[in-house]
């Protein structure tokens, strides 16, 4: 594993340490719809260790493999999402290891969020259906490298990404930190890069991010998460998400809309949303953003 990525270079820019108003309206208030009750799935019962509030062994191993083996498949990665967060930040509840209104049983623990190389996303999209199919299924999930960050480590220069929209930033940014989470090794990003990916990737920062957010942010203002970048440095993620807003308006209403829908929904109608809905619409995303690269899209 390559232990620099790219060269960095800086952007110009302001520093979004502070999350307040980070994502252009995440404070807006939730959109209050009415569910009806025989619409809403029932969760699945699980097992006890299901609902405590600490990474089980089982889960670690399954988290050490994925990177044991994109290791040996020379595939470069990092990880991403609430595992890095809590590894950033020292507080294993970020990652919400208690769900007991998990719908399916990949959902009783969080997603490992890993952005690869997109010439490597079909290689381990096969490992993770494999992985939500064995003796203890996880979600590994590929959608922010398929959709959102075209990561090029053998290059300077990797990219953002929204359909026609090709936004150049530095791959160093995205260069392996180490960092730990519930006892276990990860391989992750810069501490300051990881709270800019948060509205970057997916379009806005969720409802059930605003504590990541918060906690990532404490951290680099104490000090405990040292990151190796400025704010200057990162500000490129904001012109992204300034400019994927001007451009496709409509796609930022309607993930506020699909958000502030599974915010006020019962947990186990959310959760039936997020298992059977969310992987086609990321799939979608992914193809439209591949059908744009194939067209000869501009870059910014």
């Amino acid at each position: 594993m390559r232990q620099e990525w790219g060269r960095r270079c800086p952007a110009n820019g302001a520093d979004l340490l502070s999350c307040r108003g980070y994502g252009h309206g995440m404070s807006d208030a939730p959109i209050d719809l009415p569910v009806l009750r025989w619409l809403i799935p029932r969760p699945r019962q699980h097992p006890p260790d299901a609902c405590s509030g600490t990474a089980p062994a089982v889960f670690t191993a399954a988290l050490a493999r994925l990177q044991q083996w994109l290791e040996a498949e020379r595939i470069p990665f990092v990880i991403v999402g609430s595992l890095a967060c809590a590894g950033w930040t020292g507080q294993d509840s970020l990652a919400r290891f208690s769900r007991p209104a998990a719908f399916g049983r990949a959902q009783r623990y969080p997603d490992i969020d890993v952005l690869v190389p997109r010439t490597a996303v079909a290689s381990v999209m096969q490992y993770s259906r494999a992985a939500r199919s064995g003796p203890f299924p996880v979600a590994v999930d590929v959608s922010g490298a398929a959709c959102f960050i075209d990561l090029r480590p053998d290059c300077e220069v990797s990219y953002l990404t929204h359909r026609q929209l090709r936004f150049p930033v530095p791959s160093g940014l995205f260069a392996p930190r180490p960092a730990r989470v519930a006892g276990t090794p990860i391989t992750t990003i810069d501490p300051r890069v990881l709270l800019h990916t948060f509205g970057a990737i997916g379009g806005i920062i969720r409802h059930k991010d605003m504590v990541k957010v918060t906690a990532l942010t404490g951290a680099l203002e104490t000090g405990m998460a040292v990151s190796l970048f400025s704010g200057q440095d990162c500000a490129v993620f904001t012109e992204f998400t300034g400019e994927r807003d001007r451009r496709y308006p409509r796609y930022r209403v309607f993930v506020r809309l699909v958000d502030d829908v599974l915010e006020a929904a019962p947990p186990g109608f959310a959760s039936g949303i997020r298992y059977f809905v969310m992987p086609a619409a990321k799939t979608t995303v992914a193809a439209m953003n591949r059908t744009c690269g194939r067209a000869g899209a501009p870059v910014r």
